[in-house]
């Protein structure tokens, strides 16, 4: 300890579940700092925090303090390389972000710990002598312009920006506070980048200050190691900049001392947000068009700031009265009528000088005809409210709104002692936000309300603002094209542009409408009430009493075993059980998945094939959003209690999740069970009609994502043609009816097209896990006993799994299209590089090849040595685009040996490939492709004279990360429920032992294990290989995917001509419609078929028995429908192996 250099503060509270040990202190520049002692960390995190964010901005820079964010990285006078700091981190497994909004601006980085000293020092001279070089502006400018750029084209932001414009200038939140080249360096001239660049130092110097930071780090390193590596380089960091304005032109001084400092205490003088003639009263309705097909409204009042009042807070309390979902809520109301589908309540935004009550409609088609009557009932629903509410706290601490907030308080109680603390990363930044606001002692606790009970009812804050929720304070917002063409097609409407992305949105006058929702009441308005009694709340969060007495506090270091099969009926399914010995929480989690080939395929019976139907999947997709619409209201309540649920469906077949609180979970997986077994009266014709209009509308705004999400589909698309095209996908939409999907649901939920999977693990006992199996047998069989069907008598059964084709060596695809949304400048390519061998599964193979795990493990490797150069290059030095990345893909590809028989046993192969992703308008798709080869080039050539030092240290962190434990139950439970889902029947084929395992002995648990003690040993040689077969060398497999934005249109490239395109290019097969991309994928053949051929032989050897066949286990592959958003999105997550390690 430096001895009155420093002054100890009062330690956070924490939870009973929280095994961290924290020490704060303020240092003597003014920084407040944090250290963390996370025992069970192997990775070191730091967040800082400064209250200074893009409502500092210069009127005439806007944007200043995000780009000031971005300029940051790029080097200072001790470490001036401008990609030291992300060099470091890429060799060490770390990762780093900062984020700049209205108020602040936050820095975060992780690195595993042994290297936490350099990169703090690193990152620690940021705050004390940035670069801010004339070159490094001038590109890094670029970077901030495609991210203004890639926002353009998001319904969110374009919504964000009308909001604004409507504010006062004056107002802090009404600034733009991305930025663009335009705003940031302005007109081009001799000195603008030089201007930009005085204006960053000086916002820096002014603002930067240490006595304004919070600084929180995070490691296993003990309380007094951390102090000793956190405090030389934090106290480093200047209070005050001597030379603040000596090198500055007096201009840019003083646009930039113009701004006042917002205080981050709320400014009780309250002062209208918005501009004179739109604020009090708001006599005009907004309107927006959507580039999305949406059909939203918003109903929004503006409210007096409300953060001082930390746990007291009146809008906590009407935030869950107005967005419950239960019996007597709006919600149920209008769900009932089919006016809506969806509702949200809470704070729009809150910062020192208002806050905003927000109030979210996802519409029907009918909804939005009837919207005067959707904003009348929550007016009733406000005045309900308010008739409960009493300004005496005395008189209103036994009223009904006194009881909810003790309900809300209790929840919040147990949710802060019964939760596992979050990652490093996450924390660390999370927690230096807070202590910009909160001090040291309150920092962790504020929100839980621990000091909270029916007494503490805030009555007369609560009344106050009730008082701001009426008409004439009140914002309506309508969000859609049918309310876009309504407000057009008024002679009183005024149509107004927004200043910076030049966004159209009307004001239309309802001085009539106003004077109607005061003095009228919806006819829904009898149905209103306040919520009941919550009885999913836990009674008890006592330990299971099996549990031994080392287990009854968290051990996260303890090696986490693999499941055990407690039950194996071949007649029914599996179940895995597994007692929580590691998080000591009173949680548990439980999965079903109920293989199901009827799902997506229809049986052929003369090619004895089971083909892929587009209808049965589109049922399977309705009858999914059917059961969520269906059961809203029923499980609310159980879900504010912390039982989580969630239902889907694959070519797997159907999967219940359930996790939380121990207490009532088997009880409320049951009920969810036996709802999904018994659907049929959920199923209306006038539900159905709505969930079709809403899958429709999503499934027509994909064409308004992203470029790159384009990109993705397309190659999804190509790689595995049966799915994918969302015209068909449409079509079969608009053809399903009640009878199609009944008629579905009876074929599919039939009890012997079904076999089970199930995994039961957290804080549970095994008699309690059986006893639940035993109930999901009745309920899956429909009431039939559950020792009805012999337990020794084996069920037939198959269920189509996913299929993924196989890139021929040295093919070279490459897929070129026009963007569909006009708005979009942007392209994209995305470059993806199948491997030329099957990734490792495990060792418990017959014939385990080590030479695959090298493989698995150098191509895993050379993913993640791969990120920071590229970025580097393509977004740092030639700021290609906003988005410059790469990874690693994993793909599942399931199937018999012939891809069609029942009777067969069959093999999952796994198959590995990395991307490269970039959206840019700066430069064509061709010639981003062209920028990629040549960096390719570039990095292969490196890997030959790269030391073996270096390998070792990218190997070393890569491993480390991999060997991380899990924190969180839910996340271990999901990773061992993946690995039964792939690889039980495969496993459990044999009948018992009685015939030889076709595959593996064992299911893979711990393969990520293997797979990083693997990383650890890879050789500059290993990566080499790596990269000639996979990359660089003549038998690649590489498919590009190209999508042309405005700026640089596919018309203009001269690729128009297929012909004219292969004279530029060799050997290179371009496909230019959705048509040609499935037509030549179906060419491909299935991955690793000779594969599939070997184990097959394997198994005619063992004379394996048919009748036992439980085939193709399905996951949801690359291309996945999600039945609610009706979106297709492209998985590039990588699903990590077991974690049984130590």
């Amino acid at each position: 300890m430096n001895e009155g250099l420093v002054t100890s503060l009062p330690t956070p509270t924490k939870s009973t579940s929280d095994w961290r040990e924290f020490r704060s202190y303020k240092l003597l520049n003014g920084l407040t700092l944090t250290l963390v002692h996370d025992c069970n960390a192997t990775s070191s995190s730091a967040g800082l925090s400064i209250p200074v964010g893009a409502g500092c901005d210069p009127s005439d820079r806007p944007g200043l303090a995000h780009f000031c964010e971005h300029m940051v990285f790029l080097g200072s006078s001790r470490y001036p390389a401008e990609n030291c700091y992300k060099k470091l981190l890429s060799q060490h497994g770390g990762r780093s972000n900062a984020s700049t909004s209205m108020e602040r601006t936050v820095f975060k980085f992780d690195v595993v710990s042994p290297h936490l000293d350099e990169v703090l020092d690193v990152f620690a001279s940021f705050f004390i002598s940035p670069t801010f070089s004339q070159s490094g502006t001038d590109r890094e400018v670029m970077a901030v312009d495609s991210e203004d750029s890639k926002n353009r084209t998001a319904d969110n932001r374009r919504r964000l920006q009308v909001l604004k414009s409507l504010c006062k200038p004056s107002s802090a939140y009404s600034k733009f506070s991305t930025g663009n080249r335009s705003t940031i360096v302005g007109p081009e001239s001799p000195t603008s980048v030089s201007d930009a660049r005085a204006a960053l130092l000086y916002f820096h110097r002014k603002h930067y200050k240490a006595s304004k930071m919070t600084a929180v780090v995070v490691g296993p390193q003990s309380l007094s190691e951390l102090y000793s590596i956190a405090y030389p380089k934090f106290s480093s960091i200047p209070s005050y900049h001597t030379s603040l304005s000596d090198d500055i032109p007096v201009s840019i001084r003083d646009s930039i001392d113009a701004v006042p400092v917002p205080d981050i205490c709320p400014d009780p003088n309250v002062t209208p947000l918005f501009r004179p003639g739109f604020q009090t009263p708001f006599h005009n309705l907004l309107t927006n068009n959507p580039l999305r097909t949406l059909r939203k409204l918003y109903v929004m009042f503006p409210l007096p700031p409300q953060r001082h009042k930390k746990d007291r807070s009146p809008t906590r309390l009407l935030s869950s009265l107005l967005g419950h979902e239960g019996v007597g809520s709006s919600f149920a109301a209008l769900q009932d009528k089919g006016l809506i589908t969806g509702l949200s309540s809470g704070t729009r935004f809150e910062d020192s000088e208002q806050s905003m009550f927000q109030i979210d409609f996802s519409l029907t088609p009918e909804g939005e005809a009837d919207y005067v009557n959707v904003v009348q009932l929550v007016l009733d629903h406000i005045a309900l409210i308010r008739s409960h509410s009493s300004p005496s706290p005395t008189s209103a601490s036994s009223s009904p709104l006194a009881q909810h907030w003790a309900e809300i308080a209790t929840l919040n109680r147990i949710h802060f002692s019964q939760s596992s603390p979050s990652p490093p990363y996450v924390f660390a930044p999370s927690l230096a936000q807070r202590l910009n606001i909160y001090n040291t002692e309150e920092c962790l606790r504020v929100g839980s309300m621990l000091h909270e009970d029916i007494s503490t009812s805030p009555a007369s804050d609560v009344h106050e603002t009730l008082s701001y929720m009426n008409v004439d304070n009140m914002i309506v917002e309508r969000l859609s094209q049918a309310a876009w063409k309504e407000a057009n097609e008024n002679p009183a409407t005024f149509l107004k542009k927004e200043k910076w992305y030049g966004v159209e949105y009307a004001l239309t006058p309802i001085a009539s409408l106003l004077e109607q929702w005061r003095t009228s009441t919806s006819p829904l308005a009898s149905s209103l009430s306040l919520p009941k009694p919550n009885n999913f709340i836990p009674r008890s969060l006592e330990l299971h009493p099996s549990l031994p007495k080392e287990a009854r506090k968290p051990r996260i270091d303890h090696p986490i075993r693999p499941p055990v099969l407690a039950d194996d009926d071949p007649s029914f399914g599996r179940l895995f059980y597994r007692l929580d010995d590691r998080y000591a929480l009173p949680k548990a989690s439980l999965t079903v998945l109920m293989r199901n080939a009827h799902c997506q395929h229809s049986y052929d019976p003369v090619s004895k094939s089971w083909e892929y139907d587009i209808d049965k999947d589109t049922l399977s997709s309705l009858f999914r959003s059917t059961f969520y619409h269906s059961l809203a209201q029923e499980t609310y309540d159980a879900e504010l209690a912390g039982l989580g649920w969630s239902f889907s469906i694959s070519s797997a077949g159907l999967t219940l999740k359930v996790h939380g609180y121990s207490d009532q979970l088997s009880t409320f997986a049951s009920k969810l069970l036996a709802l999904a077994m018994d659907p049929h009266h959920m199923v209306d014709e006038k539900l159905l009609e709505i969930l079709k209009e809403r899958k429709v509308r999503s499934l027509r705004s994909f064409h308004k994502e992203r470029p790159d999400a384009h990109c993705n589909y397309y190659i999804a698309s190509f790689l595995n043609p049966h799915k994918g095209d969302v015209e068909k996908m449409i079509n079969a939409t608009e053809r399903a009816n009640v009878t199609a999907l009944r008629e579905h649901l009876r074929v599919m939920l039939k009890p012997e097209n079904i076999f089970v999977e199930c995994l039961y693990t957290g804080n549970v006992g095994s008699k309690e896990a059986r006893g639940w199996f035993n109930e999901c047998k009745s309920i899956v069989r429909q009431g039939e006993p559950a020792s009805s069907a012999s337990p020794t008598k084996a069920k037939p059964f198959f269920a189509p799994g996913t299929t993924v084709r196989e890139i021929g060596p040295g093919s070279n695809y490459e897929i070129h299209i026009q963007s569909k949304n006009e708005n979009e400048e942007n392209g994209a390519v995305v470059m993806s590089f199948q491997s030329d061998t099957c990734s490792y599964i495990g060792a418990e193979t017959p014939s385990p090849a080590p030479s695959t795990l090298r493989q698995t493990a150098a191509l895993k490797l050379l993913s993640h040595m791969l990120k920071e150069p590229l970025f580097n290059k393509l977004r740092t030095q030639q700021t290609l685009g906003y988005i410059v990345t790469s990874g690693m893909d994993v793909d599942y590809c399931t199937s018999t040996p012939n891809g069609v028989e029942e009777s067969q046993p069959y093999a999952t192969s796994k198959i590995d490939s990395i991307y490269v992703t970039i959206v840019s308008k700066k430069i064509s798709p061709i010639d981003v492709a062209d920028a990629v080869d040549k960096f390719l080039v570039s990095f292969g050539e490196g890997l030959k004279s790269m030391p073996q030092s270096e390998i070792t240290n990218h190997a070393e962190s890569l491993s480390k990360k991999m060997w991380e434990p899990h924190k969180k139950l839910t996340q271990e439970a999901s990773e061992h429920f993946a690995k039964i889902r792939r690889f039980a029947p495969e496993v459990y084929w044999n009948d018992k032992g009685k015939s030889p395992p076709l595959i593996l002995r064992k299911i893979p648990w711990a393969l990520d294990d293997e797979i990083a003690g693997s990383v650890r040993q890879c050789t500059r040689d290993d990566l080499i290989d790596c990269f000639e077969r996979v990359i660089g060398g003549k038998d690649r497999r590489r498919v590009t995917s190209f999508v042309y934005g405005s700026k640089h249109p596919l018309c203009n490239t001269g690729v128009a001509s297929p012909a004219v395109f292969r004279r530029r290019r060799n050997n290179i097969t371009v496909l230019q419609n959705f048509n040609k991309i499935t037509k030549e994928g179906l060419r491909l053949p299935l991955v690793d078929k000779t594969r599939r051929r070997r184990f097959s032989d394997i198994a005619s050897k063992g004379n394996v028995r048919a009748t036992n066949a439980t085939a193709a286990i399905g996951i949801i592959g690359v291309v996945t429908l999600f039945g609610v958003a009706g979106c297709y999105l492209y998985s590039k997550s990588v699903k990590g192996g077991g974690k049984s390690r130590k």
